[in-house]
């Protein structure tokens, strides 16, 4: 859980820094876009590894302290 909380702030603090560094010249923040059919492919084409992963960590979620 740990890891997954400081993966969650590292990707803020990503975005946050990729929003600061492309500021247009005007001063305006750019708009970050996230082409979702792409995205899309990637993870229909990459839906064995997104399964496991997603049943290892329904799994490891699961185990007790």
């Amino acid at each position: 859980m740990l890891i997954g909380l400081f993966a969650i702030s590292q990707l803020l603090i990503n975005v946050e820094e990729s929003r600061i560094d492309s500021r247009s010249a005007a001063g305006h923040i750019a708009k970050i876009r996230v082409p979702v059919r792409t995205v899309a492919k990637d993870i229909w084409r990459e839906k064995r590894n997104v399964g496991r992963s997603s049943m290892i960590g329904t799994f490891v979620g699961t185990l007790p302290r």
